[in-house]
């Protein structure tokens, strides 16, 4: 057991844990993750969860939530790379997409879709929002998207990037494939509504926010998916990196991806899927609001014989940066486009999509900026903004740092820069602006921890 948690009582469990009958009471049920008012932070299902164990709360894009909990950002960083330790990423939004482009008749509480069938066709702009051609069938769901979501089969999980007209990252996304058609979007929780009103302006979808109605946990690292067969059983072994199966909390099985709809989804249906933002194996577990406390127990009460986390939002800071994962806000914020990130894998050329011409022109000239990795010499993080220069000339600017930090792993500062042609190669020396001084490192390509 972790001792970690030994000032919180908990209910001892059976070995597959019963969500929807005795011995356990449901507990209250959350109308909304969200609290509405302008005087206090919103806050997620799990709130009195992380008060009992002793999180650092702190305020994230209007969020009262855990920076670290009694551990601290790099024990807590450790346990995930050599453990398993558990996020909270309610804050994260929850999107149920239905392309109606081709489907007329399609109705947004029509959570089941009629077959369609997608035909993307090349962009044009027209003030602010984007004109694909006139056509019903050329505003698909499809189109907003780098990535390709319809070449992939139901229960398939995709990270991609929504561009804007200018090839511009709004956001970036990972994208489930319930059915044909049919889709869940989880955006960045400062992007809840950006990308909601950016969706519906420019394609022709049913868009379901379910974001105030569900909570989401990240269980991440080497022992992640034994704790998760502890509570649901050996279906989780079914599940491959970037694949989904949905879960009915009140029966406690797996079930059907098409019992993914808005009714059962506030109910008792979630869905576990092998993705996560850490770098490490596990699972990201989204569940009814009111099944939350419940499954967050019986994590942390479950027989196993390895200690279990809570981790806060500073170690999955730490955790992103290693994997070299983009932070939303900071990495990007409209004002860079995939081809300059360390991600242009995900821009698919065989479909049309906003901003595409633009990405295919930087494509074909090289003259861009490229994100990559720099590993310093000390323990000094670098901080987001340092200037980056060639060591072999401190006058001559490279770049700006994007991201940085200390790295619990690797005892040193790394981070994510922006760099001028020439220079995006790695094992190339250069020199970090750090509080009037300079700190020695050597350009890498990324992931930094390499697994």
């Amino acid at each position: 057991m972790n001792t970690l948690c030994s000032n919180v009582k908990f209910i001892i469990y059976p070995q597959i844990i019963n969500f929807g009958q005795s011995p356990l009471t449901i507990p209250k049920v959350f109308n909304s993750t969200k609290i509405s008012s302008t005087d206090i932070m919103q806050r997620t299902a799990l709130f009195e969860k992380h008060k009992a164990m002793n999180g650092k709360l702190v305020d994230f894009h209007g969020w009262e939530m855990p920076l670290h909990y009694e551990l601290g950002i790099i024990k807590e960083h450790l346990a995930v790379r050599t453990s398993v330790g558990i996020f909270d990423v309610s804050h994260m939004g929850d999107f149920i997409i239905i392309d109606k482009s081709t489907n007329t008749t399609s109705k947004s509480t029509d959570i089941v879709e009629k077959p369609v069938d997608i035909v993307d066709k090349s962009t044009n702009t027209v003030n602010g929002s984007v004109d694909m051609g006139g056509k019903s069938s050329d505003k698909t769901f499809q189109s907003l998207l780098t990535n390709d979501i319809t070449n992939v089969e139901p229960g398939k999980c995709v990270y991609t990037h929504m561009p804007d007209q200018e090839a511009k990252i709004i956001d970036d996304l990972i994208v489930t494939k319930l059915g044909h058609g049919k889709y869940l979007c989880v955006p960045n929780a400062s992007m809840i509504d950006i990308d909601g009103t950016w969706m519906k302006e420019n394609a022709d979808i049913d868009l379901i926010d379910l974001s105030d109605d569900l909570t989401c946990l990240a269980v991440q690292g080497p022992n992640a998916r034994k704790l998760l067969t502890e509570i649901f059983g050996q279906g989780i072994e079914n599940i491959g990196k970037f694949e989904a199966e949905a879960f009915d909390f009140l029966s406690n099985k797996f079930v059907d991806l098409d019992r993914m709809n808005e009714k059962d989804m506030k109910n008792n249906i979630g869905i576990i899927s092998g993705t996560g933002y850490t770098g490490e194996d596990g699972c990201e577990v989204i569940i009814p609001n009111k099944f939350a406390e419940k499954v967050w127990d019986a994590l942390f009460n479950a027989d196993v014989d390895f200690d279990v986390f809570p981790i806060g939002l500073g170690a999955r800071d730490t955790l992103r940066l290693e994997a070299g994962f983009l932070l939303s806000g900071t990495d990007f914020n409209r004002d860079r486009t995939t081809m300059e990130t360390n991600c242009v894998w995900v821009i698919k050329w065989n479909h049309d999509f906003i901003g595409k011409e633009i990405l295919a022109k930087m494509k074909e000239e090289k003259k861009h900026q490229k994100l990559l990795g720099i590993l310093l010499e000390g323990r000094a993080p670098a901080r987001t903004g340092s200037v980056v220069r060639l060591a072999d000339s401190p006058d001559e600017i490279m770049g700006w740092v994007s991201s940085g930090n200390y790295s619990p792993s690797l005892k040193k500062g790394i981070a994510l820069a922006y760099l001028d042609r020439p220079h995006i190669k790695a094992g190339i020396p250069v020199l970090l602006d750090y509080h009037g001084r300079q700190v020695k490192g050597v350009t890498v390509k990324t992931p930094f921890l390499k697994k």
